[in-house]
Formats: structure tokens, C-alpha cells, sequence
């Protein structure tokens, strides 16, 4: 499992949430009064050739700032359970993707853990 988080500034957590749902069509999404969950599941053909899921929790911290973080995991295969690096590269994709986000929001985020 490979986990990074964010904290993110400059509007409401919702319009991230909105924007993310968007980029990345989650299988499910569960949202409630200042959170969300989105749970997005990935296939990894070349190194480990099975599913790798990847969940988004957002939490609203004040009115402009939010806790973002995205987990992976998943996708190990042998008797080892050896992801093969398929993990990091599948958390390298995401968080490129929710940066990409944020920037086209005009938002600022801090990486806090990675």
C-alpha cells in the first residue's frame, strides 16, 4: 500500500471533490456533511496484470482549506505477493492527475506524506 496527502487552499473542498469525480469517473463515491470518498479501481496490465484500487478521501478542514489523501493498493500477484513497483507507479499517476486538478482550479496544496 502507497499513501500521499495533501492539504489544499483556496476554495471550497466541494468544487475539488467535483473536479476530481470528473478526472477520474470513481466506481463509487460517498459523500457526506465535509467529506468524501471516492474509490477508483485501476488495471496494471504489464507488471502485476490485476486490479489495483486507488480511494480518495477528502475532508473539510475550513471553509477555503481541505485534507486530501490517496491511497493504493492492491495488484500484488505471485506467492510473494510482489506488486512489482505497480503500486508506486499507479500513486505517481494519480497524484499527478489530482496536482494537474488543484493547478487547473487555482488552488494551492502542501504535500504532506509520501
Amino acid at each position: 500500500m502507497k499513501v500521499a496527502s495533501y492539504t489544499v487552499t483556496g476554495r471550497h473542498y466541494a468544487e475539488l471533490t467535483d473536479a476530481l469525480t470528473e478526472r477520474f469517473s470513481p466506481a463509487e463515491a460517498h459523500t457526506g456533511d465535509g467529506f468524501a470518498v471516492l474509490l477508483i479501481e485501476k488495471y496494471e496490465f504489464w507488471r502485476t496484470n490485476s486490479n489495483m484500487q486507488a480511494t480518495i478521501i477528502l475532508e473539510e478542514q475550513t471553509e477555503t482549506t481541505c485534507f486530501l489523501k490517496v491511497i493504493v493498493g492492491g495488484g500484488a500477484s505471485g506467492i510473494f505477493n510482489l506488486t512489482f513497483g505497480s503500486e508506486q507507479k499507479v500513486l505517481r499517476k494519480m497524484t499527478t492527475g489530482i496536482e494537474e486538478v488543484i493547478d487547473e482550479l487555482g488552488m494551492e496544496f502542501n504535500a504532506t506524506a509520501r
